[in-house]
């Protein structure tokens, strides 16, 4: 939470909440990227 509230205050996001779903955003895109990466070198 700190490191959210950090981003925050350094105008990076405009609160926590966007800050989150940015992350979340990112976080499947790359997990979905591995994934299919993965199924194409097996």
């Amino acid at each position: 939470m700190e490191a959210l509230d950090k981003l925050v205050e350094r105008r990076y996001y405009p609160h926590r909440a966007e800050a989150i779903r940015v992350a979340i955003r990112d976080l499947i895109s790359s997990e979905l990227w591995r994934r299919e990466k993965n199924a194409k070198d097996s």
